[in-house]
């Protein structure tokens, strides 16, 4: 039952708790810090564990359709609840495909609402995208979103001065991707005499940087 003195915040997101490496880095490492502040935190991901598990694998297309049509189904059901949350936290999208419609309609519905984007949602080949292929890949739910928003976080200082310009309360803030130090903790067991070891955190679409940068170290 909630507390009369917490305030909540729903969190609306792509992929389940725990498995994205763009969550974890941009938000979900701070839920701890948000209850501690007094907030009640819930999660509401567009894909459920099954679909995150073919969601990039070849193949599964009937599965793919059918996770996508019941994201889309549990995003209905959460418009009729969406009031009686204080803020709702929306990472990167509402619904992956089509048009701005569910973004729209969570803006109007929201009593406040944050959006937090990557570079790739707003700059680059997304913001290039025409046609039949700009509905698919969801190109105008950004847009509206960084301009609709009470305030917007990117991920970097020349991302916040594009959104500055397109954000109608002018409201945007650079929050840069951060590491929990309490969990990746840095060490030097060894002589540096050896092989360097590095880590990486990423997940299967980030794959080719540490490539690229091991290309231009060997």
């Amino acid at each position: 039952m909630r507390s009369k003195n917490k305030r909540t915040i729903l969190v609306i997101c792509p992929y389940p708790q725990n498995v994205a490496a763009g969550q974890r880095l941009k938000y979900e490492q701070y839920f701890d810090a948000w209850r501690e502040s007094g907030f009640e935190i819930t999660v509401s991901s567009f894909m459920s564990d099954g679909m995150w598990s073919i969601a990039h694998k070849k193949g599964y297309l009937i599965g793919k359709i059918l996770g996508t049509l019941r994201g889309d189904i549990k995003r209905i059901g959460t418009m009729f609840v969406l009031r009686k949350y204080d803020l709702v936290y929306v990472f990167m999208y509402v619904s992956p495909i089509g048009t701005s419609l569910f973004e729209r309609c969570f803006r109007f519905l929201s009593k406040k609402l944050v959006y937090d984007l990557e570079d790739n949602r707003f700059l680059g080949a997304d913001a290039k995208t025409k046609g039949l292929a700009q509905i698919l890949r969801g190109t105008d739910k950004t847009r509206f979103l960084v301009r609709s928003a009470d305030h917007v976080i990117t991920s970097s200082p020349a991302l916040n001065e594009v959104c500055l310009q397109t954000n109608q309360q002018k409201q945007c803030t650079y929050i840069s991707s951060s590491i929990d130090t309490d969990r990746f903790v840095p060490t030097n067991q060894y002589s540096n005499e050896k092989k360097v070891t590095i880590g990486w955190t990423g997940t299967f679409s980030t794959r080719p940087f540490p490539r690229l940068a091991a290309a231009g170290v060997y």
